[in-house]
């Protein structure tokens, strides 16, 4: 089962199993009233990331497609004949999920410091988990998060060439 629809022209589907996790994660440190705002958060959190990598495949040419599954999400982008991804293309799309969260965070929090009433609100500590603290774990240089993928193409202009393996060696 998976929820299917399309935002801003891009496809997306949401698996029952991102659902799952998402919902035992929030059960381990918010009450059961306090389960379907988590939900929402990090659902819509985690989308927005995607939607960052969408926004970059699509200004080079690419149509996106948008899943979330277990743990996370990935936006893929169908081959287009003739179109070939640089590595600084590459390095672009996979910082830009983290960088749509680094900017959301970047501005929830300033929001709470000029608005101390909202600090310890449940919504304001979710989106500044999610958006913040995930978005520095994507960042770290690990195969099949996004710090991976920018090493690998840093790793492919160094060497002049494709260099997947020895960017997860490097990482």
């Amino acid at each position: 089962m998976s929820i299917k629809f399309k935002l801003l022209d891009v496809p997306v589907v949401i698996g029952a199993d991102f659902l799952l996790i998402m919902l035992v994660l929030g059960a381990l440190w918010r009450t059961p009233d306090q389960l379907p705002v988590w939900m929402i958060v990090v659902t819509a959190s985690v989308l927005v990331h995607e939607m960052g990598h969408a926004t970059f495949f699509d200004l080079y040419g690419m149509k996106p497609v948008v899943q979330l599954y277990g743990g996370g999400g990935v936006t893929m982008a169908m081959p287009v004949p003739g179109r070939i991804v640089t590595p600084w293309q590459r390095i672009f799309i996979a910082a830009s999920g983290p960088a749509t969260g680094l900017t959301i965070g970047g501005m929830v929090g300033a929001a709470a410091l000029y608005a101390p009433r909202i600090q310890s609100s449940d919504i304001v500590q979710d989106l500044l988990w999610v958006s913040l603290g995930w978005s520095l774990v994507n960042l770290l240089p690990l195969p099949g998060v996004d710090g991976g993928a920018i090493v690998s193409g840093l790793t492919s202009m160094v060497l002049g060439r494709p260099a997947e393996f020895a960017g997860r060696v490097v990482g």
